[in-house]
């Protein structure tokens, strides 16, 4: 089935390269590393056919997984999802995915190939069932920035009443699972549980909202000791497609869509909202849900934008003015506003010298703020000048204006876990549970 496995850094460098059949060399990647070259600044397509060759790649967290296939007739979508799954074993096991700690733990992830894959084809795609096959003991790498990123005031206990809440390192949820029986029973016991909301908005130049999406999930890590039941207790007035008639709560969640991990027990999240599950090793998606234009809390953020053309000094000046709409005392970080232009830039300068601004290409500019508290504003004018002659349409086709962001401890659709319960037949079983969310931007825009 495949031929080849290997992993790239997002630069196109070969980190891991692992031939099943011996029907290729080591070339083979240069063909794919060309594509990431024509698409530079896009993500390439999943699936690209070269000749008599297929390539089948999943691009996470700065790395390239991808797959080589010859002229077999196998069903792409399956193979996609198998490469989904093996980078999601990889990172159980590594504790993280970055370029850092896939090199340290070149023989750890080797031996994972060797177990997942025979000849080729695919044999355990589980985080659980390779457990007891895996004997490479995992060399701990942090990383600052993860694919979501929390701050350490983000992680909370899950106690009985949610009371004296206790904090720890935002590292905690990225260790490795533990192989080996003695150093499974010697790892600390505890599930993190993440609530994680990406924002699809469009904004009108006159601020009018005409788009409003979260794609959200509840993602766990689970370093459970034995085979405990998982009871997640979500809002009461959690509702999917419409309010029930006779409903009291006008203002309950109403879910557009929803899908449940296959472990779920669908039927009590009908009657109680409840997600009762039996948590996997490792990590796994049990819930995921879009909710549409009814938001329940306010979006992150407003902008207003005015737009000067001076065509004596052959220059644009546009003025932001950003608000943080989020309560006061929460915090939005790693905030980038780009702004694409119609012709190749000459110069970008911001009359407010403490403001960064960066040439991201010819045609973008980007407005970066390390941070913006709850209730607070920001103001920039940025000077633009054409490279060259001045463009006729200098002031035309401007926008839309995009913000990434990432916005810890609170979400636009307001979905909380109220509860947690962990049961266990062993008697003073009392595992460590931690729950964090976070928003941010996935295409977040302003038109001009």
């Amino acid at each position: 089935m495949i031929s080849v496995f290997f992993i790239l850094s997002s630069i196109g460098e070969v980190i891991v390269f692992k031939d099943f059949r011996h029907q290729y060399t080591r070339t083979v990647t240069e063909q794919f590393i060309d594509q990431i070259k024509k698409h530079s600044g896009q993500r390439i397509p999943p699936i690209i056919v070269l000749g008599n060759t297929t390539y089948v790649s999943v691009f996470k967290s700065g790395l390239y997984f991808v797959v080589v296939v010859t002229q077999q007739n196998v069903s792409p979508i399956f193979l996609l999802e198998s490469v989904n799954k093996m980078s999601d074993i990889i990172k159980d096991y590594c504790g993280t995915l970055n370029v850092k700690s896939i090199r340290a733990n070149l023989f750890l992830v080797h031996e994972l190939l060797d177990e997942t894959m025979d000849y080729g084809v695919f044999q355990c795609l589980t985080t659980a069932d390779l457990r007891p096959l895996v004997h490479y003991e995992p060399v701990v790498v942090h990383d600052i920035k993860e694919e979501v990123g929390f701050s350490p005031d983000a992680i909370f206990d899950l106690g009985l009443n949610f009371l004296n809440q206790m904090q720890i390192s935002s590292n905690a949820a990225t260790k490795p699972i533990s192989v080996g029986q003695a150093k499974q029973m010697e790892q600390r016991n505890e599930i993190f549980i993440d609530i994680i909301e990406k924002l699809n908005v469009t904004v009108e130049s006159d601020g009018q909202v005409v788009h409003a999406e979260i794609q959200g999930v509840i993602r766990l890590k689970s370093f459970l000791h034995g085979a405990p039941e998982l009871k997640i207790m979500l809002n009461r007035d959690l509702f999917v497609g419409a309010l029930p008639q006779g409903s009291s709560s006008k203002n309950g969640i109403v879910l557009n869509e929803c899908s449940f991990h296959k472990c779920v027990n669908k039927e009590l999240f009908s009657k109680e909202r409840v997600l009762h599950i039996n948590p996997p090793v490792g990590e796994s998606v049990i819930f995921k849900y879009i909710l549409a234009d009814k938001l329940k809390n306010p979006l992150p953020f407003r902008m207003n934008i005015d737009v000067l053309v001076e065509e004596e000094l052959k220059q644009i000046t546009i003025t932001l003015k950003l608000k943080c709409n989020v309560p006061s005392g929460k915090r939005c970080s790693g905030i980038t506003v780009t702004l694409p232009f119609p012709f190749d830039v000459g110069s970008a300068l911001v009359t407010d010298k403490t403001q960064t601004v960066s040439q991201a290409s010819k045609r973008l500019v980007q407005w970066q703020l390390p941070y913006m508290d709850g209730g607070n504003e920001k103001h920039a004018a940025i000077k633009v000048k054409p490279a060259g002659e001045w463009p006729d349409h200098a002031g035309k086709c401007l926008g839309p204006i995009s913000i990434l962001f990432e916005c810890q401890s609170y979400t636009c659709s307001d979905l909380k876990i109220t509860s947690l319960k962990l049961t266990e037949k062993r008697q003073n079983y009392l595992p460590y549970k931690w729950a964090r969310s976070v928003t941010y931007g996935n295409n977040y825009v302003f038109r001009m």
